[in-house]
This record gives C-alpha cells, sequence and structure tokens, in this order.
C-alpha cells in the first residue's frame, strides 16, 4: 500500500510542478526561450551580469514591463555558461512542486535523478536533505547559472526558506538569478554588505536615449534628426 500511495503523491507533484515551467539553455540554447526578434541588446548591463560570476545572487527587480526576462534571456546569449531556468507560479508555493522542479531544471545541465528523488512528498526534515543533494550535485558540476524567474510569486515560508538554503549554501562556481517585482525573503541586505550581490533595478531597466533609437529603427519607425528625446 505505501508502494501505491508514494506512486499517486509522485504523479500529483509531478503534474503540478510542471506548470513551473523548468527550461535550460547552453550558451543561450536549449529550453530557454531567447530574446525576442528585434530587441535591443543591452550591452552595459550583460557586462554587469557577465563580469562578476563569483557573485552568488543576481537579483533584477522591478515591476512589470521593465523587460526583466529579456535581459536574463540575453544574458543566457552571451555567458559561456549554462542555464537552468525556473518559471515559478503560484503551484510553486508547495515545497514538494518546487523541489521536484529544482531537480528538472538543474537536471537539464546536470544529472540529478540518481542522486535526488523526486517529487520529494515527504516531511520537512526530507526537504532540507534534498537541497543539500542538490548543492552536492552542484557542488560537482560545471559552472552555471540557475534563473528563477517571476521569484515574487514565491510567498510560502517554507518554499522561501529552501530557496534560502540553496543560496546560502551555493557552491562558489554557481550563482542564483532572481527576477521579480520584489524579492524581499532574500537575504539581499546582508550580501550587499558583504559586497557580493549583482542588483538591477527600476532605475537601470529602462532604455537610454540611443538604445530606445534603436529600438525604434529595428521596429522600422523613421526618426528624424533629433532621434529620441
Amino acid at each position: 500500500m505505501g508502494t501505491v500511495h508514494e506512486a499517486r503523491s509522485q504523479d500529483a507533484a509531478g503534474s503540478r510542478a510542471a506548470t513551473t515551467s523548468p527550461t535550460s539553455s547552453h550558451h543561450g540554447e536549449g529550453g530557454v526561450v531567447g530574446p525576442r526578434s528585434g530587441s535591443v541588446i543591452r550591452s552595459d548591463l550583460l557586462e554587469r551580469l557577465t563580469g562578476r560570476p563569483a557573485d552568488p545572487l543576481v537579483a533584477v527587480v522591478a515591476q512589470a514591463g521593465y523587460g526583466k526576462t529579456t535581459l536574463l534571456q540575453q544574458w543566457a546569449v552571451h555567458d559561456r555558461r549554462p542555464f537552468a531556468w525556473l518559471r515559478l507560479t503560484a503551484e510553486s508555493n508547495d515545497p514538494s512542486v518546487l523541489l521536484y522542479a529544482l531537480a528538472v531544471a538543474i537536471g537539464e545541465i546536470e544529472p540529478v535523478h540518481a542522486t535526488v528523488p523526486g517529487p520529494f512528498a515527504a516531511p520537512r526534515h526530507t526537504f532540507v536533505a534534498a537541497i543539500a543533494r542538490l548543492l552536492s550535485v552542484l557542488e560537482a558540476s560545471d559552472p552555471g547559472v540557475l534563473v528563477l524567474d517571476d521569484a515574487h510569486r514565491l510567498d510560502n515560508a517554507d518554499c522561501q526558506d529552501l530557496i534560502a538554503g540553496l543560496l546560502n549554501g551555493l557552491p562558489g562556481h554557481w550563482q542564483i538569478a532572481v527576477a521579480g517585482r520584489e524579492v524581499l525573503w532574500l537575504p539581499i541586505a546582508r550580501l550587499r554588505a558583504e559586497g557580493r550581490v549583482v542588483e538591477i533595478g527600476a532605475d537601470e531597466l529602462p532604455m537610454d536615449g540611443d538604445e530606445a533609437a534603436e529600438l525604434l529603427v529595428t521596429a522600422g519607425v523613421a526618426l528624424d534628426r533629433g532621434g529620441v528625446a
């Protein structure tokens, strides 16, 4: 009976995890959807993102419409490291679903099925052990980036603690990048004080005049000599 119950729990958690959209990219290829055709390359911001690979956290925080996801997609294309991409949803607020989705996303880069069982329909202490096993997989792997998109959707305290645990134990050759409208539950203040976080916010995401002009030209909009104000 226990085996049947476990199988049903795994089927249910696996079905819910599918809605968290785990995808991956290596050198801009693979499951991550690339930047939209005609999008302007944010060279200055990309230089910041690619220039600090030792910082454990990258936080891109702004309201909807600022191009957070597009920037991270461009980063995945321009960085040599593989990217594991996980778009969080309301379903991600179940620890078993979140851990399963993390394992699937990371597994697109580094095999984890033999080390981390899924979908973790188990007590809290097992969740902590699962994070430890995921960290051991990352420790033995090549450098990479784990992207958590729409991170503001994660409002379950246990799930937030799991991500914080992953971040606190993250090997030095890995980064976690979060994009969202707010991520107050992450230890950004502490990492900022330690000089170990890359922050890009609403003040930096809007395009400057040259970038806006490039976007309009790419879209086929004729500009007068004054360009874009």
